[in-house]
């Protein structure tokens, strides 16, 4: 994804120097977010042309992905798959999804690390409960589960996960301020979040992860708060797609992002990557970096195994009648495709130290470009499923408060 000529230039650009050599840094950085969008726009057309493939199992350890696509309100910002939450469909797809838990451990796949991600997990917090159960059992593997702060709060969801079993929690949180909430459709409310966090803190767990996202002058109020809430790692996911466009949008980006990081600094936080800060260990939710095989278990989820990636129906109905592993698509990959892949998340994870900020930044570009294509990829699917009123939205929210793209 970053050309050789392109780090050649960066090591030549001083970003503590002139004006020039911002505005050259920003041209790069636009550049490089054209460059990633391109090739994963190609990879994706050759992957969905492509034919099912059975998947292999690895004779090592995988990272293992469950989707839960739930949510009981959509919010505008996300473009990850959910669809609006119906009890009895959610039933039947979590123990739809428990199955296929024991049918890939009878098929010989050893787990080390376990995300749980939607979508809203906390949705069903009965049914979260007794998939963590199951998963434990299996594989004593260190789970992270994600969790919304209404179902925290209105579910008693956290009495459900158990912290000897989970590692990490991860809630939702994306801004702490009730203008940036509204702006971007969130349902749940500032006093909601508060009292999530507390009832989290109370707990126990070893790692309690808090997201937010940025790419506004609104959304980047509360930053500081975010820091002294009690959770000791703090993930700023940046809007995707990013309000802040061309050179001088990612001029821009790149100030806010500086911002961030310098608060988190201030905090005592330490750079766990490019958009994550821990207080002492924690484990963070790109298992994709660390991981040589991955595999997803339940709708929309991809899955690397060997050199063959995989993406699954993003049909509910589909999924609930099939077999084990419904695969839409796979596709194999060339050693190149596997060597950028692998540099990609490298770049986001442990950039170049002689780029300094500009490589952590080159990072957040990266994986910010393609999951907006792979966001994008999702909606044109869900578009073909979903009634018109729960499609997600193409954009990133622009109502009012947010201003203009480049304020």
């Amino acid at each position: 994804m970053l050309t050789r000529w392109l780090i050649t230039l960066l090591l030549t650009i001083n970003v503590n120097g002139p004006v020039g050599n911002l505005n050259m840094l920003s041209q790069l950085f636009h550049y490089h977010s054209r460059l990633v969008r391109t090739r994963v726009k190609r990879w994706l057309s050759e992957l969905e042309a492509s034919k099912p493939l059975e998947p292999s199992v690895p004779d090592r350890y995988v990272a293992l992905y469950l989707h839960i696509p739930f949510c009981v309100s959509l919010c505008k910002f996300c473009h990850f798959v959910r669809y609006p939450f119906n009890e009895d469909v959610a039933k039947k797809y979590y123990k739809k999804l428990i199955e296929d838990v024991y049918e890939a451990y009878s098929k010989g796949f050893k787990v080390n690390e376990v995300y749980i991600g939607g979508g809203s997990p906390s949705v069903m917090p009965e049914m979260l409960g007794e998939l963590i159960d199951v998963l434990w059992e299996l594989w004593k593997a260190r789970i992270s589960v994600e969790v919304n702060p209404n179902d925290v709060v209105e579910r008693s969801a956290v009495e459900y996960i158990d912290p000897k079993k989970v590692e990490r929690i991860s809630m939702g949180v994306q801004s702490l301020t009730r203008e940036g909430l509204k702006a971007l459709g969130r349902a749940s409310t500032l006093e909601n979040t508060l009292t999530a966090v507390e009832a989290i803190s109370s707990r126990g767990f070893k790692t309690f992860n808090i997201d937010l996202v940025w790419g506004t002058k609104l959304l980047m109020k509360g930053i500081r708060k975010a820091f002294e809430l009690g959770a000791n790692q703090v993930t700023f996911y940046p809007l995707m797609p990013f309000p802040l466009t061309g050179a001088k949008g990612e001029a821009k980006g790149f100030e806010m992002y500086e911002e961030i990081v310098k608060e988190a600094f201030r905090k005592g936080f330490v750079r766990a990557n490019a958009w994550t800060f821990n207080k002492g260990f924690s484990i963070v939710d790109e298992y994709i970096a660390d991981s040589i095989n991955f595999l997803g278990l339940g709708v929309s989820s991809f899955s690397l195994l060997g050199n063959i990636a995989h993406i699954n129906t993003f049909d509910v109905s589909k999924y609930l009648s099939s077999n084990w592993f419904p695969v839409e698509h796979s596709k194999r990959l060339s050693l190149s495709e596997l060597r950028q892949f692998y540099l990609a998340y490298k770049l986001h994870s442990e950039p170049p130290k002689s780029l300094g900020e500009a490589g952590w930044y080159l990072g957040v570009i990266t994986l910010r470009e393609m999951y907006t294509v792979l966001g994008n990829f999702r909606i044109r699917h869900l578009v073909k499923l979903s009634p018109k009123e729960t499609r997600p939205t193409r954009r990133s929210p622009q109502p009012k408060p947010l201003a203009s793209p480049h304020s």
